[in-house]
């Protein structure tokens, strides 16, 4: 064989070869069809999380309200089910307080893999505020721990400061509540687990209120929410 039919088979064969593998990994993934109790962890997680038992507009004090989600996320996240909401702390007793408010997003997803575009580090510097901080932090509630991570971002709005605070945790099926976007990717990637997919929860305060006042909001808002979290945590499992 000639030199030059050696370079054309060469040049041939990589592209094919890589084909070949490509159509063997599409192959092998098309025969791991879905746990059979797929379907119904869905469907049941989303019930629970669209009910007013599962996910509550009034909790204490606090007096939620919807809010639309933005259609940009939508389309990026493709939910199976998802809540926005505003709440505020209706007590009126100190009139010297100011008053309090929060946001909370849940979103989750039957394909983990759309989580990865919609998350703090991702979605706040996109839309031009600056991270300011963010730190590790634990919490126990109702029994369940929760790791997750506090971001502050800030920008300026007629010429103030405006920061925020997050409290982001990630839930993923069966694997438990994680802090990083990493343990959703690994999720994603593994046929067992994908089909369950990933939930995100986060809670959004003022920034310029005082490290206890926002853990307190925090504890508060989340406790009635915690069945929820597990609902989903169990990945169809009783």
């Amino acid at each position: 064989m000639s030199s030059r039919s050696v370079i054309l088979v060469r040049t041939i064969a990589a592209p094919v070869l890589c084909l070949a593998l490509l159509g063997a990994v599409f192959a092998e993934q098309r025969t791991h069809a879905p746990p059979p109790n797929v379907a119904g962890y869905h469907a049941a997680v989303k019930a629970m999380i669209e009910s007013e038992k599962g996910f509550p507009h009034f909790i204490g004090r606090w007096a939620g309200k919807d809010k639309p989600v933005e259609a940009e996320a939508q389309a990026l996240l493709r939910p199976n089910a998802i809540v926005s909401r505003e709440y505020t702390d209706n007590d009126t007793s100190d009139l010297t307080r100011k008053p309090r408010a929060a946001s909370i997003l849940l979103d989750q997803c039957s394909d983990s893999s759309d989580m990865d575009g919609h998350w703090p580090p991702r979605c706040y510097p996109a839309r031009g505020d600056k991270l300011d901080f963010q730190h590790d932090r634990e919490y126990v509630v109702n029994g369940m721990t929760i790791p997750l991570v506090e971001y502050q971002f800030s920008h300026l709005e007629n010429n103030r400061s405006v920061k925020l605070c997050i409290y982001n945790f990630l839930i993923v099926p069966n694997r438990g509540i994680k802090r990083q976007m990493i343990d959703v990717r690994d999720a994603s990637v593994d046929y067992r687990q994908r089909f369950y997919g990933a939930a995100q929860f986060q809670l959004i305060v003022d920034g310029e209120l005082s490290q206890s006042e926002r853990e307190a909001i925090f504890n508060e808002l989340i406790t009635p929410l915690t069945p929820v979290f597990q609902a989903i945590l169990n990945g169809g499992h009783q």
